[in-house]
């Protein structure tokens, strides 16, 4: 378990990178905003490179996580499917307190160099893929949808809201919200799914 410091650290170091990226975000900017002396951070972590694989390990996680918060109360099964959905799809603009798209694509691109945090950005992709399929095989057996390949259907999903995030950071918040609710549409379509899409989500004015 880390204890407070460690985790303030962490916190310092995310920020630090949303600000002044991960290149210009020395271990005195960080320390600068915990109003610490530099060398106190060694004392809780052997070097940068450890931190930045420990931040790594905490904003995968954190983003693996912020997929599957919705309560499911398996009382109807067709609202919870879209509300399921419509929340994947919209994951980088409900998630951005927890963790901002720009910290996270910060070590989508470090894991083309360090394999530490490669692996670790596979594991949160196969885990993501494994649920996501676990969701589809569920609704397609209650009649909701019907996902013959759930687990392509699911890495589908995966990418397609992965790209999203680009549409998130690009475009005006009106044009975004209609693109996405599009490419929902298509999804859903390609699920067979049999409900009916307005009864649950509101239109975008």
């Amino acid at each position: 378990m880390k204890t407070n410091k460690r985790q303030d650290i962490l916190d310092a170091y995310a920020k630090a990178i949303e600000e002044f990226g991960i290149g210009n975000a020395s271990v005195g900017k960080i320390a600068a905003k915990l109003d610490i002396p530099p060398s106190l951070i060694f004392h809780y972590f052997k070097n940068k490179d450890e931190m930045t694989v420990e931040l790594a390990q905490e904003v995968f996680n954190a983003c693996t996580q912020s997929y599957f918060v919705l309560e499911r109360s398996f009382e109807n099964d067709e609202k919870e499917f879209v509300e399921f959905i419509d929340h994947v799809f919209h994951i980088h603009s409900r998630r951005e307190d927890q963790v901002g798209a720009n910290v996270y694509y910060t070590f989508v691109h470090q894991s083309t160099f360090n394999q530490s945090i490669k692996d670790l950005l596979q594991a949160s992709m196969w885990e993501l893929t494994d649920k996501f399929a676990e969701y589809l095989i569920y609704y397609t057996q209650k009649g909701i949808i019907d996902a013959k390949e759930p687990y392509f259907l699911a890495q589908k999903l995966l990418c397609l809201v992965d790209g999203l995030s680009y549409s998130y950071l690009m475009l005006e918040e009106e044009t975004y919200l209609m693109f996405t609710r599009k490419m929902m549409e298509n999804f859903l379509q390609e699920l067979s799914f049999r409900g009916d899409l307005a009864k649950y989500l509101k239109p975008i004015v």
